[in-house]
């Protein structure tokens, strides 16, 4: 009689497999977190004085399960030009004879067809809210990761 010693990963790829569908559900929920964080972030800057609240109010958080990915997006006419800055330009009357406004810096009243705007500083509040929450989602994601393995380990003994 032949004597047959048998050695199967059979229970371990099962556990590994288990260890990677847990971190696969982690990572989803980290990445909404990060959006989140992301958003928050992004709204409550001092970056820039938004004084209708309408730039703060338009920045939503959204997530692709798919993907595996999380965006923060502002769809508001004018964030483009907060978050880059815009260069010396002219602005023109379209829709009446001239531009009336008060202008803060002269302390007078502003009436004329065309104004040289002087252009404005680039105040990138998404870019910022992007470097914390690249540096937020590694951190949390490399945290559990390593609890994970850590009692994979731990169980396997």
């Amino acid at each position: 009689m032949t004597a047959i010693v048998n050695m199967s990963g059979k229970g371990f790829v099962e556990a590994l497999d288990h260890l990677g569908k847990q971190i696969e559900q982690w990572t989803e929920f980290v990445v909404q977190d990060t959006a989140r964080y992301a958003k928050k972030h992004a709204q409550e800057t001092r970056l820039f004085e938004d004084r209708t609240g309408t730039l703060r109010q338009a920045t939503r958080a959204e997530f692709v399960p798919a993907q595996m990915r999380s965006f923060i997006i502002n769809e508001t006419k004018y964030a483009y030009w907060v978050e880059k800055g815009t260069k010396p330009h002219p602005i023109r009357a379209r829709r009446v004879p001239n531009l009336y406004f008060w202008w803060e810096r002269k302390q007078v009243w502003f009436e004329d067809f065309e104004v040289n705007h002087p252009g404005t500083k680039a105040r990138p509040f998404f870019k910022a809210a992007g470097y914390l929450a690249e540096g937020f989602l590694q951190n949390r994601l490399g945290r559990h990761v390593r609890t994970q393995i850590v009692r994979f380990n731990d169980e396997g003994k």
